[in-house]
This record gives C-alpha cells, sequence and structure tokens, in this order.
C-alpha cells in the first residue's frame, strides 16, 4: 500500500460492487406490491433509466424517494443475502495499490459498510458516501470531488447504469462501465462511456497495464 497513487476510482455499489439485484427485486415487490415480474419484462426494463421504469411501472415521482428510504431500511435486514461481485475480492486490494477508492452509492453508508466489513476490505476505501438520492449522485459527486481535493481528470467512475455515466460527465470525470450490472450493454453504450469492461479481470487490467 506505500505504491504512489496514480488517481481516483469511485466505485458505484449495487450492481457494480454487489451483485443486489436479486435482493432489490423482492423488496422492489414487497414495497410496491407489485406482482411478480416476467423475464421478457426484466430484460425490457433493463434497457432504461431508472425515471423510465418508474413511469413504466406507474410508480408516481413523488413517491420514489418514500420508497426508497423504506427500500433501504429493509435490505438493511437482508444484507446478508447480498454477495461481493465475484473477483471484486481480489480486483479491489489490487486498484487499492495505485488509485485513492471511494463509493458514491443510493445504498445507505451502513449497508455498504456491513459488506465491506464481511470481506474484510473496509480500509481499501478512502470514503463511503451513502444514501444519494436517485436523481443526486452528480451533484455528490461533486461535493466527493470538493471535499477530497480530487482533481477531476485523474478521476474515474466505475457504475453499471446510464445515471452513473451522466453523473460523471456532468463533472468532467472519465467513466468505465461494467456489463454485468442492471442496465444491459446497449444502454450503456448510448450513453458513451469512456470505457466498457466485461470482467473484473479486464477492470484492474486496463488501469494495471496503463491502458486509461
Amino acid at each position: 500500500m506505500n505504491e504512489t497513487k496514480q488517481g481516483v476510482i469511485v466505485f458505484d455499489f449495487d450492481g457494480t460492487l454487489v451483485d443486489s439485484f436479486p435482493v432489490a427485486l423482492d423488496i422492489f415487490y414487497e414495497i410496491t406490491h407489485t406482482k411478480a415480474l416476467e423475464q421478457m419484462d426484466m430484460m425490457r426494463l433493463r434497457s432504461m433509466t431508472m425515471l423510465q421504469v418508474a413511469k413504466d411501472l406507474r410508480i408516481p415521482i413523488y413517491a420514489i424517494p418514500f420508497l426508497l428510504v423504506r427500500g433501504r431500511r429493509i435490505m438493511r435486514r437482508r444484507m446478508h443475502d447480498v454477495q461481493l461481485i465475484a473477483g471484486m475480492e481480489s480486483a479491489i486490494p489490487e486498484l487499492a495499490k495505485t488509485h485513492k477508492l471511494f463509493i458514491l452509492s443510493s445504498n445507505s453508508s451502513h449497508n455498504i459498510g456491513l459488506i465491506l466489513e464481511r470481506y474484510n476490505i473496509t480500509n481499501y476505501f478512502s470514503g463511503v458516501y451513502g444514501g444519494v438520492p436517485l436523481l443526486g449522485k452528480a451533484r455528490i459527486l461533486r461535493r466527493l470531488l470538493k471535499q477530497n481535493r480530487l482533481d477531476s481528470a485523474q478521476t474515474w467512475y466505475v457504475g453499471d447504469e446510464a445515471r452513473d455515466i451522466e453523473a460523471a460527465q456532468k463533472n468532467h470525470v472519465r467513466t468505465i462501465a461494467v456489463s454485468w450490472g442492471y442496465n444491459n450493454i446497449h444502454v450503456l453504450q448510448q450513453h458513451q462511456p469512456t470505457l466498457l469492461v466485461f470482467t473484473t479481470e479486464e477492470l484492474v487490467s486496463s488501469f494495471k497495464n496503463n491502458k486509461l
């Protein structure tokens, strides 16, 4: 951990670092009393932004903050069912050798902390910014950069959704979109991330081999 840090990587959490989608889907059904979606419907929703999903499922915009707060509380009881993305347990220590790592997420800092502690990776992160509003990622990312005196030109944002890419672009931060999360690769490509990766090994090698 004594190597000179070459830059900063800000990670999204759900869908990027952890596979929480099955649990989140169960919670969504519980708090909205929605019947389970068919596989074809799930594939269709993965091609949408979160606001488009809410509209498609007829969820009023004003209800979203309430649903998020309630969902986080239920998720707190279900974090034992959430697993780190395969390969991340070794990828994070490797990336931390050369980059300062942060997490920025709509999930709560408490929930994030439970996962970091379980996998013994807490100390690899310089900060966790949790509880970010659905439409607040750009604003909180700006705060993260300012509070930690980070150069946006030396910062990367790694996420799995269109809104991750949009938040980074608004702050002149380069983006890496991961294929294993919520939005499908077609949506991610439409938002023009700097790079799209398909495995955690590819993520690490992109930084390690000075491809970025």
